[in-house]
């Protein structure tokens, strides 16, 4: 217990929020990926001119949960099937050797 100016702090509550960053990542990386259709409504294609291999895409909504994940073998072309998700706004983590890409996507 620490007594300030007459204050007793005897109990202090810390919390963590689960927060995924969407701003600040590698931009350079994410200039790099193009995504369309955009808005798409079954299948979006993520692709990308300088043959950067995927290793995952990370599906995120406008609150920042997973909604879809997907594994790949460093391949630079990807068709990703969004049929089952609801209409509205996404991120797309689109994670490479050379850092994360963050795209938006919107699923009609």
């Amino acid at each position: 217990m620490k007594l300030l100016r007459g204050l007793k702090i005897d109990n202090i509550n810390l919390s963590a929020q689960n927060f995924t960053p969407t701003a600040g990542l590698d931009e350079f990386v994410s200039d790099k990926f193009n995504i369309f259709p955009n808005p798409a409504t079954d299948v979006v294609t993520i692709s990308n001119a300088e043959n950067i291999g995927m290793e995952e895409v990370v599906v995120y909504d406008g609150v920042g949960r997973v909604v879809k994940s997907e594994m790949f073998e460093a391949i630079s072309d990807v068709q990703l099937n969004i049929a089952d998700l609801a209409s509205g706004s996404y991120f797309l983590h689109i994670k490479t050797a050379q850092g994360t890409a963050v795209k938006k996507l919107i699923k009609k």
